[in-house]
């Protein structure tokens, strides 16, 4: 932080001596920069701050301070493209950002390069991540008990692959090139077949899927990143699975992460366990917490685009 600190302070010290080697002109321009820069800078680390203090990992903060950055080299890629190369790249780079802006703006509502959807995709994360279980568990005054967790269809499908020992890379270019009923059957295959080598197993999660066909025929459901090639490719498992997204609402997992309680084993044990829902495979512990009773935590919106947390009996 202090290495931070002192090259930020660096910064314009350096730039000040080295362009009052050219001109006064040139000092005045820098320090009119330097000005605009820092009001714009100092305003977005006060954004920066708020958006801290909400304890919400919504994306890498540093874009933050790095959006004073962007815009100036926006702004300034004609100008400099034009003085290096000539006028007509210059207008060639000046319509090419236009042409970006019309399309992050213009492009299908349910497109997820739509400026409009990216916001409305936060704001639903930053709801679900401001979602309270620990006040949901004590207004429901449950006690020994098992809360489950139940993420999206494509978070369950990954957390599926990567308990068969596909890696999160891996996982993450299946479910985008995959149909998600065809994965969710050959991880349950994978799944079943508990002879086979860990390569063998990653291997058939890849071969016994399909790759997602996009057409007029493609099935939506709640969750965008399921991608569903067409009502055939739906299974009664996988027609389960988003059957209960809908009645269920879904949250995300990570919040309840701090409320997990740790023994000094270093084994999840303690009052009330939170579990991500994994459907089927939930009744895996019914061996270790079967004596407890289960709840599922849901979202209830509650108005302004906020929503409360409640416990539901399993």
């Amino acid at each position: 932080v202090f290495v931070g600190q002192v090259a930020v302070l660096a910064f314009s010290t350096v730039d000040t001596v080295l362009v009052a080697r050219h001109s006064a002109t040139d000092l005045a321009a820098l320090a009119v920069g330097g000005a605009i820069y820092v009001t714009v800078f100092i305003g977005l680390m006060g954004v920066y701050a708020s958006y801290s203090l909400v304890g919400e990992l919504l994306g890498p903060r540093f874009l933050y301070t790095a959006i004073p950055t962007i815009i100036i080299l926006v702004a300034r890629l004609p100008f400099l493209v034009a003085d290096r190369y000539g006028g007509r790249w210059g207008r060639a780079a000046a319509g090419f950002t236009g042409a970006c802006l019309v399309m992050a703006w213009c492009l299908p509502a349910d497109s997820s390069l739509n400026a409009l959807a990216l916001a409305r995709h936060t704001r639903m994360v930053r709801n679900n991540m401001r979602v309270d279980a620990a006040e949901a568990v004590d207004d429901a005054g449950v006690h020994n008990a098992v809360v489950f967790v139940r993420e999206p269809f494509s978070s369950r499908l990954l957390r599926r692959m990567w308990g068969v020992g596909v890696a999160r890379g891996t996982a993450a270019r299946l479910l985008g090139s995959r149909d998600a009923c065809s994965l969710l059957t050959a991880v349950r295959a994978t799944e079943a077949d508990t002879g086979a080598s860990p390569d063998a197993r990653i291997a058939m999660v890849a071969t016994r899927s399909t790759a997602f066909v996009d057409s007029p025929r493609r099935v939506r459901g709640i969750d965008d990143n399921a991608l569903i090639s067409s009502p055939e490719s739906v299974t009664p498992e996988c027609s389960t699975e988003l059957r209960d997204d809908v009645r269920f609402p879904t949250l995300l997992f990570g919040p309840t992460l701090p409320l997990e309680p740790i023994d000094d084993d270093g084994r999840v044990n303690g009052d009330v366990i939170y579990v991500a829902d994994l459907g089927d495979r939930n009744v895996i512990l019914r061996s270790r917490f079967g004596d407890r009773p289960w709840y599922r935590l849901v979202s209830t919106p509650v108005g302004n685009g906020s929503y409360r947390a409640e416990l539901v009996p399993y």
